[in-house]
């Protein structure tokens, strides 16, 4: 194996490891999102009044149903 093909093995390892750390990332952050959006995350400190507020979902909610995704 020469000295180029070495570096591009190591590399790949690397890179892996990189992209499931970013997909994992983006996926914690995703669920936040959706935690926040929902109210889920901030009922235990506003109570049922973050329940009400679903500020993600109504500025997407027209751009939603125009892609054809049904959200009620």
């Amino acid at each position: 194996m020469s000295i180029n093909q070495e570096k591009i093995l190591l590399s790949s390892g690397r890179e892996t490891a990189m992209a499931i750390g970013l997909l994992a990332g983006l996926s914690l952050f995703s669920l936040f999102i959706v935690g926040y959006d929902t109210g889920q995350i901030f009922s235990l400190i506003q109570g049922k009044s973050a329940y009400g507020n679903m500020w993600l979902h109504e500025f997407v909610h027209d751009i939603r149903h125009e892609s054809g995704f049904p959200c009620h």
